[in-house]
């Protein structure tokens, strides 16, 4: 399948894979976790859509932003590692742990695991929405 190109330009440019998702989740997870809110703000789409906000979080992209960094500020020593993402249809899933000092109330250091479900679009190479429908206590201190 090609997308259209400049008049006069003869090479074939390839549209968009959807095998697009999972590196982009990939990245994603990878940017979260180290901090890096710049790239955060080029994977989520403007209109992202958090479905477990904080409360009082802003609506979109922004939103997340500040979530991000409020979750850095308080857990400078987090890291997260990517256990499996799974394409889907609408995106991808995935499974994932967040390790740091006082996550979530631990009195040091405690490790969450994580399964989210995203909607991305590969076309434009931005995630659109996630939701955690899944959170369990990995290891308690």
């Amino acid at each position: 399948m090609e997308i259209a190109r400049a008049a006069g330009d003869d090479a074939p440019v390839a549209a968009p894979s959807m095998d697009a998702r999972e590196p982009l989740l990939r990245e994603y997870l990878t940017a979260l976790g180290s901090g890096e809110l710049a790239r955060l703000a080029e994977i989520l789409a403007p209109e992202y859509r958090d479905f477990n906000p904080l409360p009082g979080q802003f609506p979109g992209r922004n939103g997340v932003i500040l979530k991000a960094m409020a979750f850095r500020a308080d857990h400078p020593d987090a890291h997260i590692d990517i256990e499996s993402i799974e394409v889907t249809p609408a995106g991808a899933r995935a499974t994932w742990t967040t390790t740091a000092r006082g996550l979530n109330g631990a009195e040091g250091v405690a490790t969450w695991r994580f399964t989210g479900v995203f909607e991305i679009d590969p076309a434009k190479a931005q995630i659109l929405s996630s939701d955690v429908i899944e959170m369990a206590l990995v290891k308690a201190p």
